[in-house]
């Protein structure tokens, strides 16, 4: 719920790459969380993050943005 959450509002406001922290833990969310992406229709990709973004405990994601319009002038 919070990853779709985070998806829309990064398509919202026109954010195509974040970073999702997972952690390390019990490995639960580091599993599910890539499967969970992949069946997203606005997901183009992701990858483990870099050490300086997280490193095995993130992943950083691609997002398909909405399609940029210009504000209608008066």
């Amino acid at each position: 719920q919070e990853l779709g959450a985070l998806i829309a509002a990064c398509r919202r406001e026109h954010v195509f790459c974040a970073c999702v922290m997972h952690g390390h833990g019990k490995h639960i969310l580091k599993q599910q969380t890539p499967l969970w992406l992949a069946q997203h229709p606005h997901i183009m990709a992701f990858h483990q993050a870099p050490k300086e973004y997280g490193g095995d405990a993130a992943l950083l994601v691609l997002i398909e943005v909405e399609e940029w319009q210009p504000p209608e002038l008066p």
